[in-house]
């Protein structure tokens, strides 16, 4: 019985330890620093994007799919507390300025500007939510 307790033990620790690996295999650094270069404050970003089910990029050159696996990479590597500074700051943003599905507002026009490499992209993402 103890034997068997510990192959599934050692069996268990094998699955973790492959799962890890897996997980780290699916970063790709080229599309991870592609968001890095595109957006200038990338965890936030990637918090915000996270947040809901996208289907779309926002980012050029960038499908969802590779976004969606490039932010997940950030946020794993992103120091404790990231996630929730994150979100408190995208909470703040949506305050202070009327984002609607219309298109981005000319009151955050200099902050879209400072904050995405391509804003018009950005726009053209957000006018089609």
């Amino acid at each position: 019985m103890l034997l068997l307790q510990s192959l599934l033990s050692l069996f268990s620790l094998f699955l973790a330890v492959q799962g890890f690996a897996f997980d780290k295999r699916a970063c790709v650094s080229s599309d991870v620093a592609l968001v890095k270069r595109q957006v200038t404050h990338p965890e936030y970003f990637c918090t915000w994007y996270l947040s809901d089910g996208r289907t779309r990029s926002p980012v050029p050159n960038i499908g969802p799919d590779s976004l969606l696996s490039a932010c997940k990479c950030l946020i794993n590597a992103s120091p404790s507390g990231t996630w929730t500074r994150a979100k408190d700051g995208i909470y703040k943003a949506a305050r202070l300025h009327s984002f609607t599905p219309a298109g981005c507002p000319d009151s955050a026009k200099d902050i879209i500007k400072n904050e995405y490499k391509s804003p018009a992209a950005f726009c053209t993402f957000w006018q089609s939510s």
